[in-house]
């Protein structure tokens, strides 16, 4: 099946307006044929599997209130599917991981250890 059919199943499936910002990015747009099995896949692990199938990622800042799909590049080329934890409606992903050392303490903080 075609990307954009896919896509906009997901869509009507799910309620979900998903905006291809491609275009806006400069990037290449294709609409490649898929392979893909869903049947009772939840909506988050089902899209991230998409995605990665057609190298695709999302944008965190496109048009409010719609999921705005562009091309994984450089940064954004790591594998969606397997980095976040799912809960019910939501998608839960760590970007990054500070630590940190109180260096006024004489042992220093070493809650972090």
């Amino acid at each position: 099946m075609r990307l954009s059919k896919i896509l906009a199943a997901f869509q009507e499936q799910s309620g979900n307006a998903i905006v291809d910002y491609r275009r806006q990015f400069g990037q290449p747009v294709s609409d490649p044929k898929l392979t893909i099995a869903l049947d009772k896949t939840p909506f988050w692990p089902a899209l991230d599997g998409l995605l990665d199938q057609a190298g695709l990622t999302l944008y965190s800042y496109g048009r409010p209130h719609a999921l705005s799909v562009v091309a994984a590049s450089g940064e954004r080329a790591v594998a969606r599917l397997g980095r976040a934890s799912y809960s019910g409606p939501f998608r839960f992903e760590p970007v990054s991981i500070a630590a940190r050392r109180d260096l006024r303490e004489a042992e220093g903080d070493r809650s972090c250890w």
